[in-house]
């Protein structure tokens, strides 16, 4: 049966990250913004999110690519052709970039080159991925981005995948949530109201119940993955936000942690809805089988909601 894993062997970037010469972890350790950093140029960031044995790079809700660790110990940069190329690429593999910053192999004329990629993905960057990515930047309890959950050949197939893990207070304690996220105009929300959707939620929340202590397990390695390679960036001189004091709680007492296994629905209102997307919203709070949290305007905060 698959594990939920977030971790990476730390010591091969805590060298790069302190190495003398400039590349590109240190880059991209200029460049983080973990969770509830509204940085100036929005554009100029980048947020990571913990894996099993790599860490996922976004940039504005989009899937650049991962940072691992080679066979040979040394960290790589793996990222999307569209992305490291531009939109014309055909490519659809990932391009490795080694530790000198060039792409191993198919292209090797390519050298790392972050702002490029950057450029490269805001050209097809649409309005879901930026409200994703408007609530990393005003939530710091948010972890991580567009994760699998555990799944085996009996469980229910939907709601596999979640657009946003996010840790909240909850008294002395920290509790994790999970949320799918909607634009209001989405056809798709009108389908989460109806019986058969709903019956299928409320099975994969229970099945997701059996597995709550490796969840758990999981998150509170990657808040302590998340404390070290914050770490490595103060050490090594990088500019970089504080990080959530949710987070540290976590990092130092995994038992404090909470899982909420039933998922939530945020929706973004930006007030141009027709009356029967209005309509089809209401309709999933009434059902009452999913929690919905509708944020309206320029509201980007997580609440908990039952």
């Amino acid at each position: 049966m698959p594990r939920l894993e977030k971790q990476i062997a730390l010591p091969p970037l805590r060298k790069l990250a302190t190495a003398k010469t400039k590349n590109w972890w240190r880059v991209l350790l200029s460049a983080w913004a973990p969770g509830g950093t509204h940085a100036e140029d929005r554009d100029a960031v980048v947020r990571f999110a913990l894996r099993r044995n790599y860490v996922s790079l976004h940039h504005r809700g989009q899937l650049l690519g991962l940072i691992g660790i080679g066979h040979d110990g040394l960290p790589y940069a793996s990222i999307h052709a569209k992305y490291a190329v531009g939109a014309a690429e055909t490519d659809q593999r990932y391009l490795r970039f080694t530790v000198k910053g060039t792409a191993s192999r198919t292209k090797p004329e390519l050298h790392y080159n972050l702002k490029k990629w950057i450029a490269n993905s805001l050209a097809v960057l649409g309005p879901q991925h930026a409200f994703i990515d408007d609530i990393a930047a005003h939530n710091d309890g948010v972890i991580d981005f567009e994760t699998e959950l555990p799944s085996d050949e009996g469980a229910p197939k939907r709601a596999a995948r979640v657009d946003l893990v996010a840790l909240e207070a909850a008294g002395e304690r920290v509790r994790l949530a999970f949320w799918e996220s909607k634009l209001i105009a989405d056809p798709r929300i009108a389908q989460l109201a109806t019986p058969e959707f709903g019956q299928q939620f409320a099975e994969h929340a229970a099945w997701l119940a059996t597995r709550r202590d490796e969840i758990a397990e999981a998150y509170a390695s990657a808040c302590r993955h998340l404390v070290a390679i914050h770490d490595m960036a103060v050490a090594a001189g990088r500019p970089i936000a504080p990080l959530s004091e949710l987070v540290r709680k976590v990092a130092a007492d995994a038992t404090l942690l909470d899982v909420d296994t039933t998922a939530r629905v945020l929706v973004r209102d930006d007030g141009n809805a027709t009356p029967e997307q209005q309509a089809a919203v209401a309709a999933l709070k009434a059902a009452g089988t999913i929690p919905v949290l509708v944020l309206s305007g320029d509201d980007c905060v997580l609440r908990s909601v039952a």
